[in-house]
């Protein structure tokens, strides 16, 4: 299947044609030669790890922990920080952080678990998650058809449309444990 309307953001890879996706739009028989290709997801896994964050944790705030927070320059995350999970979430889609996405996962055990099988929901059956932040792995694909679907679902929530307007970030969203 794929979808069908008028331009919008278009899926791309070596091996696939363009596709083109709208939020309100019926779905189509597929016939978008390689759109199945299990590839690598690089830092589009992010985007599953925010969604899979914000639907799953009850908790409003993230304490940032010492396996997370990085000393390295350029890093923003700090041992003992507490970050609203909204925050966490933006800076991570904005800036395509690793450590926004290890705070967020790191808050629950199986959040790996609840990756996949929200891939399953969705009707991603050419993807599978193993990490997080996309670093390659063998067991960490999609297809530019999952995508595409992921992306129309991320698209229908508030939270990530948001999110995808912001052109720059402050630093001043974390802030130091009492």
């Amino acid at each position: 299947w794929f979808v069908k309307k008028e331009p919008s953001p278009i899926v791309s890879t070596e091996k696939t044609k363009p596709t083109t996706f709208r939020i309100r739009t019926r779905l189509y028989p597929r016939s978008i030669k390689n759109d199945n290709t299990k590839m690598p997801l690089a830092s589009l896994v992010k985007t599953m790890t925010v969604i899979t964050a914000l639907e799953n944790n009850s908790n409003k705030q993230i304490i940032i922990s010492k396996n997370t927070a990085k000393d390295t320059e350029g890093d923003f995350l700090k041992k003992d920080e507490v970050w609203d999970i909204f925050d966490l979430a933006k800076f991570t889609l904005v800036l395509s952080s690793n450590e926004g996405a290890l705070a967020l996962a790191e808050s629950d055990t199986y959040f790996l678990n609840k990756m996949n099988q929200k891939a399953l929901e969705l009707g991603l059956y050419d993807s599978h998650f193993t990490n997080p932040i996309g670093l390659d792995d063998d067991g960490n694909y999609s297809s530019a058809y999952d995508l595409t679907l992921l992306g129309r679902y991320a698209y229908s929530k508030n939270f990530i449309k948001k999110a995808g307007g912001i052109k720059e970030m402050m630093r001043s969203m974390g802030r130091q444990r009492n």
